[in-house]
């Protein structure tokens, strides 16, 4: 996935990048996003700290809303969406 572009949170820096890179910045940063492609609309906002990443995004296709989320802690990322209420956690492997 690529960034078009993250807000530093602790300087007011601008940058971009993959979001692979953003991580492995060491940085706080803040990235929105949006986009609409086809119909499929979306946005969202995701916060990364260290190896930690916190993802809420907002998506519409075909008249129909739904509210997603992530977080990744290094070792696990927790995935949940609000509509249909389901989730799941997957282990990262080096």
């Amino acid at each position: 996935y690529s960034v078009n572009q993250a807000q530093d949170s602790s300087m007011g820096n601008k940058m971009s990048g993959k979001i692979s890179s953003l991580i492995n910045a060491g940085k706080s940063l803040e990235c929105n996003f949006s986009s609409d492609i086809d119909g499929y609309k979306s946005r969202g906002t995701v916060y990364v700290s260290g190896q930690k990443v916190r993802g809420d995004f907002n998506s519409e296709a075909k008249g129909k809303m739904m509210d997603s989320h992530m977080i990744q802690d290094g070792e696990t990322i927790y995935t949940w969406t609000t509509d249909p209420k389901q989730g799941m956690m997957i282990k990262i492997s080096k």
